[in-house]
Formats: C-alpha cells, structure tokens, sequence
C-alpha cells in the first residue's frame, strides 16, 4: 500500500467552526509528522478499514475518536473530520459536519472549544 494518498479525504475546520479545506487529501506521512501521530494510531481512523469497536485514542497534542460515522482528529485549535464511505454514512457525515460547524461558531455556551 502506498502511503502518500492513502489516508481518507477529511475537512478542516477551525476553533470558529470556519471550514478551512473541504474533502481535502492528506498524506499520512504528513499527518503523522504535523500531529505528532505514529502511523498505526491512523488505522484507528481508516474508514476502509472495518472497525465495530469505538475508539477513542489520545495523544499528547490530539484525540483520534472513531465511533459510529465519526472519523475524527481533534486537536486544540483544529477538527479534522474525515470523510466516510457509503450512502448511509455520507448523510449522517453531512449532517454531523453541519451541526459541528453551527456549534463551533455558536461561542454563547460559554464551553471550551473543545467542548462544543
């Protein structure tokens, strides 16, 4: 398997829900290295790969967090929202992206952006 491309497009968002890439490619490599990330913590978040297990997996700068349609990198500035395979998971991603989006933009609550 080549790991230049291999890791699932995702979406970048920001502490202010701002979108900042849609569906983009990433590298593992270059994932691994900006998260400070070993390669074996992103099978955890590899949608081709089956995975009935939810995981939640912290690392000293991020949180990987597999559960259900949720294939995520949460860091504290930054979501990396990756994309997910299937009709079925492709709405319920949509509709998670767009409540995750409403939530970080809605700074009312008064929670951490972690939280929100």
């Amino acid at each position: 398997m080549n790991d230049n491309l291999d890791s699932p497009p995702g979406t970048i968002l920001d502490a202010d829900g701002s979108v900042k890439t849609i569906s983009g490619q990433f590298r593992k490599a270059d994932l691994c290295s900006e998260h400070r990330l070993n390669p074996r913590d992103l099978r955890k978040i590899d949608s081709r790969i089956p995975n009935l297990v939810p995981t939640i997996l912290v690392r000293k700068e991020a949180i990987l967090v597999n559960i259900l349609h949720i294939r995520a990198l949460v860091k504290a500035d930054t979501v990396v929202l990756f994309d997910t395979y299937g009709s079925a998971d492709s709405h319920l991603h949509s509709v998670f992206l767009y409540h995750l989006e409403h939530n970080l933009r809605a700074k009312v609550s008064g929670l951490p952006y972690e939280f929100r």
